[in-house]
């Protein structure tokens, strides 16, 4: 039995070489013929197809280029959100610490005034002193001068001027 099938498979070699000799058609053949038979026309596809494949390629690779970028950007973007988000919350707290401040010296300040509003009207035994500095204040601003030329001509402080004309002008 092995014999047999090594005598056929030997008969189906010899057979198909003998074939492919007579044969005309085969793959190199054809080859062959394809290329004495090129034309002009179509050796200019040929060549458009294989610049027409480059430049597709060269725009697949900068558009690959291109998302990579805007991937870099995107995340620059959202970190400097981020840090910008944080820093807004800072300077929030510190405008509220600030505001806290200023309004703690406000009433400072406004305490500090009333005092001094109250010392000067039970310590002020001379009124006749006060009214000829009443006076003096009141034509000084007829004349259009301002506070800080009136306190300079009187001697007297830019507060205290400041005083007699809230208290006693209006």
């Amino acid at each position: 039995m092995p014999y047999f099938l090594i005598i056929i498979s030997l008969t189906l070699i010899v057979l198909n070489t003998i074939s492919l000799k007579k044969d005309k058609n085969s793959f190199k053949s054809i080859l062959i013929n394809k290329e004495e038979s090129l034309q002009n026309y179509e050796v200019e596809i040929g060549k458009l197809r294989r610049e027409m494949g480059e430049t597709i390629l060269d725009i697949q690779t900068e558009m690959e280029e291109l998302k990579e970028k805007l991937s870099k950007l995107e995340y620059d973007i959202k970190k400097e959100e981020i840090v910008k988000d944080q820093y807004n919350i800072i300077d929030e707290e510190s405008f509220i610490n600030i505001e806290k401040e200023v309004n703690k010296n406000l009433e400072i300040h406004n305490e500090g005034i009333k005092a001094k509003n109250y010392e000067a009207v039970t310590d002020n035994k001379d009124d006749n002193r006060n009214s000829v500095k009443l006076e003096e204040i009141k034509k000084l601003i007829d004349k259009g001068m301002n506070e800080e030329e009136i306190a300079e001509v009187l001697h007297i402080g830019r507060g205290e001027m400041l005083l007699i004309k809230e208290l006693y002008l209006k």
